[in-house]
């Protein structure tokens, strides 16, 4: 397992890079995807560190090693990997992440089979954490418009962005033109966004772009990205500035297919809208009598895709259901798992079982944050299927826990 982890992380970060590489080294969480990159580097090396305490070596000697490689990997980035940001949040991170590792295979007994006490605190720990990531992803879904100084920018090279090589008739903000220019009242545009202000451009498209090639975008003064209208080779996407830059998570992007044409000759005017409310994002597209589009609600359960090493484009598909629903059973199975383990007779001839405390306790926080998350920043109600993975994660859990045999009470 360690030879399989050791290639795993050479792979993943010594591939060159299309992004610019960051001037900064020292920074702890770098950059717009800071947040990301935290979680990224964590579970890169966790399995690292497991298979260090498999193989024996002791723990002290396997995060060395583990560091070790870190600065070794984030040199290399540094002189050799175009591309790659070498930072120092990188080693603490991938130093953390061997450690828990590390932990996890020598705090094993503990996890797997612990006394009821124990039980007890680590399945309300793990509602609270469910709890808390409950929270994050609705915040990070949610729209977040600052007081700012905005610009319009029609169409432009940016960055790593791909350049629209098709041309942009018009564009408006609620009926407000939008040009290559500052936007004459910036407080006014701010409360129309946040009140779901739908976008606008009408454009005549030059066939498929390779990158994601803005067509409309407005940022701040920070040059902070507040909306944008943008083409991936055939699909039309569109985005509000939300809680996941705060955050530094990866912003969520709407997606609609099959929008522009297929060749790099020139078509017939499309013209493409977007509206982002906290509830719901409505994307649309127009070209003569042909006409497309999605309203694509908003739960909490998506998450996951804001914190993919590659931008995931939302687009309400049946795939994407499914993968919510996945994440929202994994998240509890470990709740389930500990439970039957808390709810056993303690030592010393106590007849009180722990689940009268641990059982409603918990199903009051997963309650909580099944309903009051979503309900705190606007989003759609989580919907009965959300409630449904979260029920059978917990039954998961539950068989999980009681088919891994009579726990200790000691």
């Amino acid at each position: 397992m360690t030879i399989v982890s050791v290639a795993a992380v050479l792979i993943a970060t010594l591939s060159p890079a299309s992004d610019e590489s960051m001037a900064a080294h020292f920074c702890i969480v770098c950059g717009p995807l800071g947040g990301v990159d935290v979680v990224l580097n964590v579970f890169l090396f966790l399995p690292l560190g497991v298979g260090l305490a498999l193989s024996g070596v002791r723990w002290r000697r396997a995060v060395f090693a583990a560091c070790c490689l870190s600065i070794l990997v984030e040199l290399a980035q540094l002189f050799f990997v175009r591309g790659r940001d070498a930072t120092l949040g990188d080693v603490v991170m991938n130093t953390v992440g061997a450690s828990l590792g590390v932990a996890l295979v020598l705090r094993a007994r503990t996890w797997l089979r612990p006394a009821p006490r124990s039980a007890a605190v680590l399945s309300l720990s793990w509602c609270m954490l469910w709890l808390g990531i409950q929270l994050v992803a609705s915040f990070a879904l949610a729209l977040s418009i600052p007081d700012s100084t905005f610009y319009g920018e029609i169409a432009r090279q940016l960055g790593n962005f791909d350049l629209f090589r098709g041309r942009v008739v018009a564009a408006s903000i609620d009926g407000v033109a939008i040009t290559d220019a500052p936007v004459s009242d910036g407080d006014d545009m701010a409360r129309r966004l946040r009140g779901g202000a739908q976008v606008r451009a009408t454009v005549v498209p030059l066939g498929p772009t390779r990158g994601i090639a803005p067509i409309v975008r407005v940022a701040d003064a920070d040059q902070r990205q507040i909306v944008l209208l943008a083409q991936k080779e055939r699909v039309f996407l569109f985005g509000a500035r939300t809680g996941a830059e705060t955050l530094r998570l990866r912003a969520p992007l709407i997606g609609l297919e099959a929008v522009f044409p297929a060749t790099t000759q020139a078509s017939d005017t499309v013209t493409l809208t977007g509206r982002y409310l906290s509830r719901a994002v409505s994307v649309g597209a127009q070209s003569g009598s042909a006409k497309s589009g999605s309203d694509i609600p908003l739960f909490a359960s998506l998450a996951w895709t804001l914190l993919l090493p590659s931008q995931w484009f939302i687009e309400g598909t049946a795939i994407e259901r499914l993968l919510s629903l996945i994440w929202v059973a994994v998240l509890l199975v470990p709740v389930g798992y500990w439970a039957p383990y808390a709810a056993r007779r303690l030592p010393g001839g106590d007849v009180m079982r722990l689940h009268t405390f641990v059982w409603p306790t918990g199903i009051a926080i997963i309650a909580v944050g099944l309903a009051v998350g979503p309900l705190a920043f606007g989003l759609t109600p989580t919907p009965p299927a959300d409630w449904v993975a979260a029920f059978l994660g917990l039954l998961t859990g539950i068989g999980l826990g009681r088919a891994t045999g009579k726990p200790r009470l000691a």
